[in-house]
């Protein structure tokens, strides 16, 4: 029994669920609306704490499934190099903004 060793393309764990957080996303939008018009119909602040909490684990779980999308996308392609170039070796691909100071 191998431990996956393969040629296939990889999954990321994360991009294994994707559809699951899918789900879990939309499940917990429509507890939010739900609790958020009935907070407003009886004048309950209880009900529209658990909303803004529901909002709030809506926030993370659409955090987590974004970067589940991003992580299945394929690499991005390495600049071409012109001849003579020396190589990178990872170094200067993307440039950091420098921080700011004052």
């Amino acid at each position: 029994m191998g431990y996956g060793h393969g040629h296939s393309p990889q999954v990321t764990a994360t991009g294994q669920h994707r559809r699951a957080l899918a789900g879990v996303l939309t499940v917990s939008v429509v507890i939010f609306a739900v609790e958020g018009v009935g907070a407003v119909i009886t004048g309950s602040l209880v009900l529209l704490a658990d909303a803004g909490h529901v909002l709030t684990d809506t926030g993370g779980v659409a955090l987590a499934l974004g970067a589940a999308m991003l992580a299945a996308r394929p690499p991005a392609r390495p600049p071409a190099r012109r001849p003579g170039d020396a190589p990178s070796a990872g170094h200067g691909r993307r440039s950091s903004p420098p921080p700011l100071t004052a």
